[in-house]
């Protein structure tokens, strides 16, 4: 009797996990469709801002940035370790038992400079994308960049 009840008590923990893994995958498959947009107007404003510029772009031109990116992953992976190499420094300075004026002051503007490194690489996909551009959508673009504008205006 023992060996079914622990069965039993094995089979609702497995049983428990598995709701729990279907509330969790439903959740996030319906957290970005269209039936739920009310709740998620101002999506935008949680992405990283390197990547609100090309959320204005038609999908034709959103996907050809995606497909850049991915040819030059390397690259960009490559800028990515050095922000997040210099954002270990600055906490590990900021660790220490003796804080270094000095030293924290190099680490923040070393770190800046792989923002700028990191941004105007972005940039030149967006410039090689927009010279690609016809008339159109450009305009189209343009107008989906000043309704947001539009829409942030309070903020």
């Amino acid at each position: 009797m023992t060996d079914m009840l622990k069965k039993i008590r094995w089979l609702n923990v497995v049983l428990f996990f598995s709701l729990a893994l279907n509330f969790f995958v439903a959740g996030y498959l319906a957290s970005d469709t269209k039936v739920l947009h009310r709740f998620h107007k101002h999506k935008s404003e949680h992405k990283r801002p390197e990547l609100m510029m090309v959320d204005y772009f038609p999908k034709t031109q959103r996907r050809e940035i995606k497909a850049y990116m991915a040819l030059n992953r390397d690259k960009f992976k490559a800028s990515k370790r050095t922000l997040f190499k210099n954002q270990k420094e600055i906490l590990n300075l900021i660790g220490a038992e003796t804080l270094d004026e000095a030293a924290l002051r190099r680490a923040f503007q070393e770190q800046q400079a792989g923002y700028n490194q990191f941004q105007t690489e972005l940039n030149e996909v967006l410039i090689r994308v927009i010279m690609g551009m016809d008339v159109e959508a450009r305009k189209k673009t343009q107008e989906r960049g000043k309704r947001a504008h539009e829409r942030r205006k309070d903020r």
